[in-house]
């Protein structure tokens, strides 16, 4: 759960007098009644935290400081005589978990390795988590400094990321939003993912928050950009011009213009985002000139061949309350995340929510020379945001709504999203940020880890910490 300490599990108001769950004590709510509705999706976590009852059947002692077998973790016990005492039974039913877990790792290995997208994800298919959660981390818990002292003070230390498969910046943006004000410590993130169009999207949003952080209006214009399908003469500018100066940098003039902010892990990162970017500048998107690309048109289009996505639409709309609805369905209309601006009066479309096809797999671009990057990035850029992901699929919405309650689906959440974006680049002035990317197969981070451009980012992040795994 990503809860507040203090707030209540289903409803997040703050907790005057706490209802703990009666069966795993967990869970904490404000009211029997938060935790009635809550009790669904619950279950999963309670059985797992509830206590165990020691599977010797010649103990059966029940507690919730209980040990798991380490092979199977399908069975608990009370100390090592009553594992060893139950091991004959035990021993072939966890030695068939044991190999059905090895084959179905094996198995999804062999499935995601082939996979082929249908498109970048732009957009996510889930709401943003805190990758790091510290304020409810357990070594800023009140138990644990009463107990023991810290080796560090947990708002001053220094923690490492892996943020593997990452597609988009919104867990990210999350993460570093969610830090706590008093935070003063350093957070080294890695952004993984094998998709060049994906990554490229993600360099050029860094870029803009880092080099034009004095600009009082760049967090808007990222979430506009970021989200919008028609823009505003102003903001198509400024996005070419990012463009133009990105495509005029190496690795070493990246890292260099941001001050160390940002790094790319390797020369032939860059080189599979070049062709991304250029893809975009040469894409007319003037409505109205000869070759326009018309997004709008084309939207739709990929709405007719994908009829089957209709439903899970109408069924989202069909839980908003109704005062949100016309600002939803005038969204789904032209596709514009800008509060309060006609759609008529945005004269360009937006290049960067374009793409094209491709295979995640063995011949994929990961280890890609410069003539196989060409023949990768040949394809034709259109529209490629399928039609059932939105900006409003991607954040929570009651902390959406805590912020800044509007009738206007897109005011809230664009106000909500620029400020999550306002605290990320405060804390990257301030220091307290530094970013590395990375294009590749996350499942072949380890036999890349080799390579000494990778090796001292790698291992930090695998050893010293953990690996944040992505929700696409």
């Amino acid at each position: 759960m990503d809860v507040q300490l203090g707030c209540c599990w289903r409803c997040e108001n703050p907790i005057e007098k706490e209802v703990p769950c009666d069966v795993c004590g967990e869970a904490k709510y404000c009211s029997e009644i938060c935790g009635f509705r809550d009790q669904w999706r619950h279950k999963p976590q309670c059985a797992e935290w509830k206590p165990k009852q020691c599977s010797n059947p010649k103990c059966c002692k029940e507690s919730g400081q209980l040990k798991e077998c380490t092979a199977c973790c399908n069975a608990w016990y009370c100390g090592e005589t009553c594992q060893r005492k139950h091991w004959k039974e035990h021993k072939p039913s966890c030695q068939k978990c044991t190999q059905e877990i090895k084959a179905t790792v094996a198995s999804l290995k062999v499935n995601l390795q082939n996979q082929v997208m249908r498109c970048p994800y732009y957009v996510g298919n889930a709401l943003a988590i805190d990758l790091l959660n510290l304020p409810g981390n357990e070594l800023c818990s009140e138990d644990v400094k009463s107990t023991k002292t810290p080796k560090q003070d947990p708002l001053e230390g220094s923690y490492s990321i892996l943020s593997a498969g990452c597609g988009n910046l919104r867990n990210w943006i999350h993460t570093i939003a969610s830090l706590p004000n008093e935070f003063k410590g350093t957070l080294h993130t890695v952004l993984n993912d094998f998709d060049p169009y994906v990554q490229a999207r993600n360099v050029l949003q860094l870029y803009m928050m880092i080099m034009y952080s004095d600009d009082p209006n760049i967090a808007e214009r990222i979430t506009t950009i970021w989200y919008s399908l028609h823009l505003s003469e102003e903001d198509y500018t400024f996005l070419v011009d990012c463009l133009r100066a990105l495509l005029g940098l190496s690795a070493e003039d990246l890292n260099k213009v941001t001050g160390g902010a940002l790094k790319l892990l390797t020369k032939i990162d860059m080189i599979v985002m070049r062709p991304v970017w250029k893809g975009w500048l040469e894409l007319e998107c003037r409505k109205g000139y000869p070759n326009y690309i018309d997004l709008q048109e084309q939207r739709k289009r990929l709405l007719y061949q994908y009829q089957e996505l209709e439903e899970g639409q109408r069924m989202y709309r069909k839980g908003l309350p109704s005062e949100l609805i016309p600002s939803y369905d005038e969204y789904d209309k032209h596709g514009n995340f800008i509060p309060g601006v006609n759609a008529c009066s945005l004269p360009y479309d937006n290049p960067t929510l374009t793409g094209y096809l491709f295979t995640q797999g063995k011949d994929s671009h990961v280890n890609a020379t410069p003539a196989i990057t060409r023949i990768l990035m040949s394809g034709r850029f259109v529209y490629c945001i399928e039609y059932h992901l939105m900006p409003f699929s991607e954040w929570d919405y009651l902390k959406v709504k805590k912020h800044h309650y509007n009738k206007s689906m897109v005011t809230m959440f664009h106000s909500f999203i620029s400020d999550q974006i306002k605290q990320t680049i405060a804390s990257i002035k301030a220091g307290n940020q530094r970013l590395s990317v990375m294009i590749c197969n996350c499942l072949n981070i380890l036999q890349l880890a080799h390579f000494k451009s990778y090796q001292s980012h790698v291992s930090l992040c695998l050893v010293d910490l953990f690996i944040a795994p992505n929700i696409i």
